[in-house]
C-alpha cells in the first residue's frame, strides 16, 4: 500500500485479533493486521516473482537441499538492537519448537537435517547453522520451494526478548518489531501501528503511510478500508467491492478511488 498526500490509513477488521505471535500468522486478522510487523528474509510480493527482504542474495545448491542467505547490513529491531544471522536462526528455531508443539506439520523446517535434535533455541543443529556471517539451510530432501516457504509471515524474524528458550511466545500484545511498522497501541478497539524511523531504507514499499489504525469494534464506519466477506452488508454507500466474484471468501473492500477525501485516492 502506498500513500499520495495522507498520513493515516483506517482499516477495519471482522475478527478482533489475540496475539502478535507470528506462529499465529495464518490467522484472517493477525495476517492483515501484522505483516508489516515482522520482517521476513525474503518477500513474495514483488511483481516479478521473490525479492530480497532482509536478505541480501541466495543460492540454492545440490538439487535444492542446500540454501545459504546472507543479510542486508544495518538490519535493526524497533528497539535499536541488530538483526544478525545469529538472531535470525535463533527465531527461526523457536517457530520449529512451537509448530512442533502444535503437532504441526509445515513441511518445511522440519525437514532439516538434525531437527529432532531440537529442544530449545540455543541447541545447534547441522540443517540450520551460522557460516561466513550467513544462514545456512541444510534440508535432508529436495526443497524446491523453500522461497516460497521463507516469505510467508510465520518466518518473519522476531526478537529473542519475546520468546522463551522453549519456544513460548511472552506478551501476546507486544512484540519487538523487524518490519516496517511497530506496534503503538492495542485497545479493545483498535491496533495502533507507526512507521518506524530507523527502518533499513528499502524495507517495504518506497511511499508508506505513517500510521495504519486497525479498527474490530463492530460499531467503527470512519474506515478507509474494509475487510469482510461479499456478503455483509457494506458500511456506507462509498465502499466499493473488490475481490473478485460475490461469495463468502474473505477480501478487501476499498473506499472509492475517486473519493478525494480518501488517502486512497490517486494512488501511484
Amino acid at each position: 500500500m502506498c500513500m499520495n498526500k495522507f498520513d493515516t490509513i483506517k482499516i477495519h477488521v471482522r475478527v478482533k485479533p489475540f496475539t502478535t505471535d507470528p506462529l499465529e500468522f495464518d490467522s484472517e486478522t493477525n495476517h492483515t493486521i501484522f505483516a508489516s510487523v515482522y520482517a521476513t528474509l525474503v518477500s513474495s510480493h514483488a511483481v516479478h516473482g521473490f525479492k530480497n527482504f532482509l536478505s541480501s542474495n541466495w543460492i540454492s545448491q545440490n538439487n535444492n537441499q542446500d540454501w545459504v542467505l546472507g543479510l542486508k547490513p544495518g538490519l535493526k529491531f524497533d528497539n535499536g538492537s541488530e538483526i544478525t544471522s545469529k538472531i535470525a536462526i535463533r527465531s527461526l528455531k523457536r517457530i520449529i519448537l512451537a509448530l512442533r508443539k502444535k503437532n504441526s506439520n509445515e513441511n518445511f523446517l522440519e525437514f532439516l537435517k538434525g531437527v529432532e535434535k531440537l529442544k530449545t533455541v540455543e541447541d545447534h543443529i547441522e540443517g540450520l547453522s551460522e557460516k561466513n556471517g550467513n544462514i545456512h539451510f541444510l534440508f535432508i530432501k529436495p526443497m524446491p520451494k523453500f522461497l516460497t516457504f521463507i516469505s510467508f509471515g510465520m518466518y518473519g524474524i522476531t526478537h529473542p526478548d519475546d520468546y522463551d528458550s522453549k519456544g513460548n511466545w511472552k506478551n501476546n500484545k507486544s512484540v519487538i518489531a523487524s518490519g516496517a511498522y511497530s506496534l503503538n497501541l492495542w485497545t479493545d478497539k483498535e491496533i495502533n501501528l507507526k512507521l518506524r524511523n530507523n527502518i533499513y531504507q528499502d524495507l517495504g514499499h518506497k511511499n508508506k503511510f505513517k500510521e495504519a489504525i486497525f479498527y474490530f469494534d463492530s460499531k467503527s464506519t470512519d474506515s478507509d478500508l474494509f475487510a469482510g466477506k461479499s456478503i455483509d452488508n457494506l458500511r456506507s454507500k462509498d465502499f466499493l467491492f473488490t475481490g473478485g466474484t460475490t461469495n463468502g471468501i474473505a477480501f478487501i473492500r476499498l473506499t472509492s478511488w475517486k473519493n478525494k477525501k480518501s488517502p486512497l485516492n490517486n494512488l501511484k
